[in-house]
């Protein structure tokens, strides 16, 4: 997995959280460390309208790789007020055969 397609899916992901809804985002991942009530509770005390980034809102994102093979990403989710805002997705991305699974590990303002 390369951090291009890494930095693709996360444009999805946010696209994703941003158009769907406060409420409907939590089903995209296949496992979370968040619970869906916190994530709700935290995108919904956040002071913002979200939406869809622009398409290269995340060519510079950092991706790390991990020392178990897994790649970590902080995702800054895009409002209309601020563009890029406080409100990460801290995600995880491990590949499986030809399945990658995505993980939330957190959402919070860093």
């Amino acid at each position: 997995m390369n951090g291009d397609l890494i930095r693709s899916i996360c444009w999805k992901i946010s696209d994703f959280v941003a158009t769907r809804g406060r409420n409907d985002q939590y089903g995209i991942f296949q496992q979370s460390l968040v619970n869906r009530a916190d994530l709700h509770r935290v995108m919904n005390e956040y002071p913002a309208t979200f939406v869809s980034p622009p398409k290269t809102a995340y060519s510079d994102l950092e991706v790390t790789e991990e020392n178990d093979g897994t790649w970590s990403v902080e995702v800054p989710l895009w409002s209309k007020e601020e563009g890029a805002s406080d409100l990460c997705l801290m995600l995880t991305f491990a590949q499986e055969g030809d399945d990658i699974r995505v993980s939330l590990d957190d959402c919070y303002v860093p």
